[in-house]
């Protein structure tokens, strides 16, 4: 196991193993975005395109479709059932100039992430161009340690778009 764990941790994979006496052993693989295709929706904000692997995405709305409400001054979307789930905004994540405590306007889309613990959260895009298949390209050395992406794609038009990472896109409880 140590010779798999080992592989697995270069290629920037992870091995978790959870084990309750007399339950059983539950063994999670976590490997990197690498040269493969996957299915993603398709964002823009503020003119830069992002992929969001579909595995992740549980949903996307518009913000007129939802309750929004402030929960010390930040963004939160009040869920069906009365969850609360953090809102995070693309542009800010990346520094782009947003402002984190802008509620969602007309116009954008709120896509509903899952983390891989099943933790939703909401990530404000400004637009949305569909489903689309992408081809994973690492990332330079110069962007590998950028927390939240995973890879870029060169879309048919010949535009970059990241491909982001939603195990470490959002920033966690100490970050906050």
């Amino acid at each position: 196991m140590d010779v798999v764990k080992g592989k697995i941790e270069h290629l920037g994979g992870s091995v978790n193993i959870y084990s309750i006496p007399g339950m059983g052993t539950e063994v999670l693989l976590t490997l990197p975005l690498t040269l493969a295709i996957i299915q993603s929706l398709l964002v823009s904000t503020k003119g830069r395109y992002f992929a969001i692997p579909l595995s992740s995405v549980d949903e996307a709305l518009s913000p007129t479709e939802v309750r929004l409400e402030t929960v010390d001054d930040a963004p939160v979307m009040i869920m069906r059932d009365g969850k609360v789930l953090p809102l995070f905004r693309l542009d800010t994540l990346f520094d782009m100039g947003g402002d984190p405590k802008r509620m969602p306007e007309d116009g954008e889309h709120i896509v509903l992430i899952a983390d891989n613990v099943g933790q939703q959260r909401g990530l404000v895009v400004g637009e949305l161009h569909g489903r689309t298949e992408v081809v994973v390209k690492p990332m330079s050395r110069m962007f590998r340690q950028t927390r939240g992406l995973g890879g870029a794609t060169v879309l048919g038009d010949g535009t970059i778009a990241f491909i982001l990472d939603t195990r470490t896109i959002f920033p966690t409880r100490e970050e906050l």
